[in-house]
């Protein structure tokens, strides 16, 4: 019994003398599921205008990701 005792003793000790500290999460890297995340497209989205003008189809390319024209207006065959 005293043995056992003893051996219990020390295996505590063993157990106690390592530092075994637990490791979290880094507070950054969790994503806040109260806020809703911005998508940003990492292709700009082109879409055709098209109007008719005296009687005559014309196309323009407009960048709705930049909101920019990218051409002028072209005729329509």
């Amino acid at each position: 019994m005293k043995k056992t005792l003893i051996l219990v003793l020390v295996c505590l000790a063993a157990i106690s003398s390592f530092n075994v500290q637990p490791v979290f999460a880094d507070d950054k890297t969790l994503i806040n599921s109260d806020q809703p995340t911005e998508i940003q497209p990492k292709k700009d989205i082109l879409k055709w205008i098209h109007t008719t003008i005296n009687g005559k189809k014309y196309k323009r390319l407009w960048n709705a990701s930049k909101g920019v024209w990218m051409t002028n207006w072209i005729l329509e065959e």
